[in-house]
């Protein structure tokens, strides 16, 4: 054991990590504190590194890569599964356990299924960091899979009330944005990091390649998750009528982008004067209806959508297929024969 310049205590011991030697070192104020760590550090080797220790691991070595908005539900999927296996022994936990964790936060947080997916992609990620360093053998979460009957989280299409609503407030305070989100279909971060030069006025056509996103209220731009999310999509005649072409962004604040603050404060003004009470998400499933109700063919709408897969897209239109199924029928109730 050795005494460094800063006055800590230096050991270290070889280990072997998926076939590979390596040292591993260790640090304290006293000898005697090394000592204990490396006794500690044998324990975890004998016994197994405990489930929760593997998933911090994984977290400090993740966390800084994902964006905001995925963190947040990563960290809800990471709490709950860390709470459920705790200081169990990660290489001792098998396909049945997972199973049964899963099962269990499905039924006790009443999951619709791409909630319950996502949790699932937490625990994959968490046993796949655990074989590739050397804590287990194989992935337990690995052919795990969602049950098939779990509900939807339902889509709520604007009523016919609701989008003609939008349609009058324009004038209202961010009364646009809104009627921007209807007549495109764009997500809220891809529209509010639209530039007036992403407008092709003589094509008619709107470019869509960013999207703003916020990290603790500050606005970011980035780039689309996938290609898809990069795309050209028409620029509708009645919105066109009500553009006021400018440049920079064209939703923004004294010229710069807006903070999740200030979106979420001009939006609360907008509903509050034109009694509006859709969200932007319902705005693009009001416009994926108008694609479906003008026989805008799966594939080109999942392009002028962005959907990076077409069953997203086909999940939409089969939704919407059935609401409109429910209304003629229940209208066909009251018809008479005269």
């Amino acid at each position: 054991m050795t005494r460094r310049k800063d006055g800590l205590w230096q050991e270290s011991i070889a280990v072997t990590v998926n076939g590979r030697k390596k040292r591993v070192y260790f640090y304290g104020k006293t000898k005697a504190e090394v000592l204990r760590k490396i006794a500690a550090h044998n324990d975890r080797a004998a016994y197994g590194e405990s489930f929760s220790a593997v998933s911090d691991e994984w977290w400090e070595e993740h966390e800084p890569t994902l964006s905001p908005t995925t963190v947040s539900s990563y960290k809800r999927g990471k709490a709950r599964v860390d709470e459920y296996f705790g200081k169990t022994n990660i290489s001792q936990i098998t396909p049945l356990d997972v199973s049964r964790y899963m099962n269990s936060i499905i039924i006790r947080y009443k999951m619709a299924k791409r909630t319950a997916a996502n949790h699932l992609i937490v625990v994959n990620q968490i046993f796949k960091y655990a074989v590739q360093n050397g804590y287990c053998e194989s992935n337990p979460a690995r052919d795990i899979s969602i049950p098939k009957n779990l509900k939807r989280e339902a889509r709520k299409m604007p009523s016919r009330e609701e989008i003609a609503k939008i349609k009058d407030s324009i004038d209202c305070t961010f009364g646009l944005f809104a009627y921007f989100t209807l007549y495109t279909g764009l997500r809220k971060g891809e529209c509010l990091a639209l530039l007036w030069e992403d407008i092709d006025f003589a094509s008619k056509t709107i470019r869509v390649n960013k999207s703003l996103y916020f990290d603790h209220n500050r606005p970011k731009v980035k780039l689309p998750k996938t290609l898809n999310g990069i795309r050209t999509i028409p620029l509708p005649e009645r919105l066109e009528r009500v553009l006021k072409p400018s440049t920079g962004a064209i939703f923004n604040l004294h010229g710069n982008y807006l903070t999740d603050k200030q979106f979420k404060t001009l939006y609360g003004k907008y509903r509050a004067e034109s009694g509006v009470t859709s969200t932007a998400h319902q705005l693009r499933h009001a416009y994926a209806t108008m694609l479906y109700e003008n026989d805008v063919p799966l594939k080109d709408a999942q392009r002028i959508l962005g959907h990076a897969q077409s069953g997203t897209t086909l999940d939409v239109y089969t939704e919407i297929g059935r609401s409109r199924e429910a209304l003629i029928n229940d209208s066909l109730r009251h018809i008479d024969i005269s």
